[in-house]
């Protein structure tokens, strides 16, 4: 009977592996915060500034700019944002899904071009967004705006 118990744990475990492997592989299923923060870390390419990058990504970079844009997403689909709902819809995708993800992580890689999380002159220290009482929620906003109307942007390489 043990053997037998055994036999099926082993199956189990197996079929489990598996299950977890082709999830991986689905091209629409919504990516782990831990991929999220690796697919932001690769934003930075310069070797020495990659730590303090690092820290801010850990501070929860990825998460408040995700928060902001959850905020000001229902403005977007209003009629006097100047945007068409389907094009706000294309680019973005539902709330939580893959696809708003990938376009999180496109609004980072754009505020991350134009310097908007640099703190101050000083290059490495980087804003994580937690407070916007400077504006920040008014950049993302903006920096979204502008992706949805431009959906050609690519970064610099």
């Amino acid at each position: 009977m043990r053997a037998i118990v055994l036999d099926y744990k082993g199956k189990l475990e197996e079929a489990q592996k598996k299950l977890a492997e082709m999830e991986l592989v689905s091209p629409d299923r919504a990516l782990t915060d831990a991929e999220m923060e690796a697919m932001a870390l690769a934003f930075e390419t310069r070797k020495h500034y990659k730590s303090n990058w690092k820290k801010a990504i850990k501070g929860e970079l990825v998460q408040n700019v995700e928060g902001i844009l959850r905020e000001c997403c229902e403005y977007f689909v209003y009629d006097d944002s100047g945007l068409d709902p389907a094009a706000v819809k294309a680019q973005t995708g539902a709330i939580g899904s893959r696809q708003w993800q990938l376009f999180v992580l496109k609004v980072i890689h754009y505020l991350k071009q134009q310097g908007s999380f640099n703190r101050d002159e000083r290059l490495w220290n980087f804003d994580t967004f937690e407070d916007t009482a400077g504006g920040e929620d008014e950049v993302t906003q903006d920096a979204a705006y502008y992706l949805i109307q431009h959906p050609e942007w690519q970064p610099t390489v």
